[in-house]
């Protein structure tokens, strides 16, 4: 990890985000938002400034990973951190065990029903459900347009129309020509429940 940031310049891009946020501090009252485990430079604000931060998690891997991300960076990137950290009048660091429970706010970008089912996120996460456009589907977008994140799959065992993901034949593949689920396929037989906005996709030979 350490290579990967010193060779990528990450190091330098960390110092150039904490004397943005310490300029936009001085100036407007803030709650320092960055991704989760990858955004370290809101951590270290958030001590050298007394702000509030929320660390927000666009899939639920950030917290499967989260032990094994402190790990590597501890080992990787702790002398540099400690010198960036002083740069800012911080002590250098010492309990990395509670370094990532920092944030005051944790977010998931997911719904519940999909928290559930596999590993359940920490007690503190924040579920908000999948980002959506605030303004619905561009005019022209593939990923919209056609119902991707329209509602639950259509009933008759078509595509739907304009649906570049499933009128290729993308998505054809175990369900029945009459839109029920393959017998025995729990899979797809949970996909079709009308509660639960889905869209399968399986392997196509071209």
């Amino acid at each position: 990890m350490g290579d990967f940031y010193r060779q990528g310049g990450l190091l330098e891009q960390l110092r150039r985000e904490l004397a943005a946020m310490r300029s936009f501090i001085a100036r407007v009252k803030t709650i320092l938002v960055g991704r989760h485990t990858s955004a370290l430079s809101t951590l270290i604000a958030a001590e050298s400034l007394g702000a509030p931060c929320a660390w927000l998690a666009l899939s639920p891997c950030r917290y499967a990973r989260q032990k094994r991300q402190l790990i590597n960076v501890r080992n990787g990137l702790g002398a540099e951190l400690d010198a960036i950290r002083a740069e800012s009048g911080l002590a250098p660091m010492t309990r990395w065990a509670g370094w990532f429970e920092l944030p005051d706010l944790l977010i998931g970008a997911w719904p519940r029903w999909f928290d559930e089912a596999g590993d359940p996120s920490p007690a503190r996460v924040r579920l908000t459900g999948f980002a959506r456009s605030d303004g619905g589907a561009a005019a022209g977008d593939p990923m919209t347009a056609g119902g991707i994140a329209a509602g639950p799959p259509t009933t008759d065992g078509g595509a739907a129309a304009g649906d570049p993901m499933t009128a290729g034949g993308i998505a054809a593949g175990p369900s029945t020509a009459d839109g029920g689920a393959a017998a025995g396929d729990p899979v797809m037989a949970a996909a079709m429940r009308p509660a639960i906005p889905s869209r399968a996709v399986g392997r196509r030979r071209f």
